[in-house]
């Protein structure tokens, strides 16, 4: 890495953690109303129906950080109304239903892409990586306001750096994750301003991996937009080098007594939740892949693979390595927007 990359890199984690500083601080003085009735049914739609207000609008609380002057409360009203979501999950496993929340940023914007309707717009569900939520997700969402579309960030929340927990609850935590897909695309047709025949997927990293599974299964998204995410997920947590993955694959290896190559086994036996394990029946024009070349993270052997599951759809190819690629993905949301412009939906 040049001294020049290395700046930027240090530049841009130093306006993140003060945007996520700013969002810790809003998550915590905002206190959100308990939108559901507990009598209401467990189904995602069925519940946001039932529950008559389950669209609250954040007017004190906006979203993504708190603004501190009347010029930036003015500027960041131009484009959106946010709302908080609430709606009933069931969990998959222990069938205990529980509260959760999207977050719906409905665009006001004047441009419009050349599909919407005169009332209803493309809505895209952006799907953050592992690490939760970030100021690179919510400027994303901002910015396709702008553009003319809606947004709904679907928050990642269930912890899966614990290094004790097996493979196989780990799999369970990415099953319940894809269920909350399936419900945000319940409730999305529900949504003001939201056209239910234009639903787009979108994410990097792990939320790359997370739409491609998404778009494999579900029919109502028209279109995904996978950035430096990878097929094959055994073997990017038997040979991926991230720290947290190499924490949880040397104590694993440990405490039960195996070598990597067993561990690469008990992977491909326990996670049942992979892009490559679902064949892809649609054709490779509603997809576009950012693909990075130097990523060893989510090795490039492995992007490939998916992009290949996919007949090679359109690829945008990056030399950055992983975490480079990932907190600068703000840089090429200009192509994204232009490449679903372009799209027949």
């Amino acid at each position: 890495m040049s001294n020049r990359q290395f700046s930027i890199v240090l530049i841009l984690v130093f306006v993140s953690l003060l945007a996520l500083a700013n969002l810790s601080n809003n998550y915590a003085a905002f206190d959100p109303i308990n939108l559901i009735d507990s009598t209401d049914s467990t189904d995602s739609t069925d519940a946001f129906v039932a529950g008559g207000s389950n669209l609250t609008y954040l007017d004190n609380y906006r979203i993504p950080i708190q603004e501190t002057s009347q010029i930036n409360r003015v500027f960041m009203s131009l484009f959106s109304n946010i709302y908080l979501v609430k709606y009933l999950h069931t969990d998959k496993f222990t069938k205990k239903s529980t509260t959760l929340s999207l977050f719906y940023f409905q665009s006001t914007s004047a441009r419009r892409p050349h599909s919407s309707s005169s009332l209803n717009r493309p809505t895209v569900l952006v799907l953050p990586p592992i690490v939760a939520i970030n100021p690179i997700d919510y400027i994303f969402c901002r910015y396709l306001n702008r553009k003319g579309y809606n947004a709904i960030l679907v928050p990642f929340e269930d912890n899966i750096f614990d290094t004790s927990i097996s493979l196989a609850k780990i799999n369970k935590i990415m099953i319940n994750y894809l269920l909350r897909v399936k419900e945000a695309l319940d409730v999305a047709p529900l949504l003001p301003g939201v056209n239910g025949e234009q639903l787009i997927l979108t994410g990097q990293s792990m939320g790359g991996v997370f739409s491609a599974l998404s778009f494999n299964s579900d029919l109502r998204t028209k279109a995904a937009v996978i950035h430096v995410g990878g097929g094959n997920i055994p073997e990017i947590l038997t040979y991926g080098p991230l720290i947290f993955l190499k924490n949880y694959r040397e104590r694993q290896l440990r405490e039960l007594n195996i070598d990597r190559d067993q561990f690469l086994e008990l992977a491909k036996k326990e996670f049942t939740v992979d892009p490559l394990n679902n064949p892809y029946q649609r054709g490779p024009e509603n997809i576009l892949m950012f693909v990075d070349l130097k990523d060893k993270d989510v090795p490039i052997k492995n992007q490939l693979e998916l992009w290949e599951s996919y007949k090679r759809p359109q690829v945008e190819y990056l030399q950055n390595g992983h975490i480079i690629s990932s907190i600068t993905f703000n840089f090429r949301m200009k192509k994204v927007v232009d490449y679903l412009d372009g799209l027949n939906l």
